[in-house]
């Protein structure tokens, strides 16, 4: 197991790192929400196709009955951890450099621990808490980092 999650980890973050690239330079000529809303609509439309597919090749079932109310959920909680935490990460991206906010993409899992730990309760184990500490210090180390390469850049010669 150790071995196939090192690598999916590596593409995850190999994947991050491709779509901060390919968003800034989107973001050249098209507004934030724009590119949201073609993100949003791109992976929408690949969902569907792979579920057509899927059901065609007899792969999957064809959808159950599902109600308003898990169609709704589904929706809404699509909107906000997609659409709007998309929209915010875009947003700031045409205001930094992507090297900046490729770095910020590797808080997510801090993010979740913190919210499991406080909001359900969960309890860290110490590597864990290690793995948070040291993602939290090379974000700060990176950011350190750029903030002195900008202020070089500026200071007169």
């Amino acid at each position: 197991m150790g071995a196939l999650s090192e690598s999916q980890t590596m593409g995850g973050v190999a994947a991050c790192a491709v779509y901060t690239i390919l968003v800034k330079s989107l973001l050249l000529e098209d507004s934030a929400m724009a590119v949201v809303a073609l993100q949003q609509l791109s992976a929408l439309v690949l969902a569907l196709a792979l579920l057509v597919g899927a059901a065609v090749l007899g792969l999957v079932p064809v959808l159950p009955r599902v109600s308003a109310v898990a169609w709704a959920s589904a929706i809404g909680s699509g909107l906000l951890y997609y659409a709007v935490a998309f929209w915010f990460y875009v947003t700031g991206l045409r205001q930094i450099p992507a090297t900046i906010a490729g770095s910020f993409i590797s808080l997510i899992p801090v993010f979740g621990i913190t919210a499991g730990y406080l909001l359900l309760g969960e309890r860290l184990s110490g590597r864990q808490w290690l793995g948070a500490v040291l993602i939290l210090a090379a974000v700060v180390v990176i950011l350190r980092g750029q903030r002195s390469a900008m202020l070089n850049l500026t200071r007169p010669t």
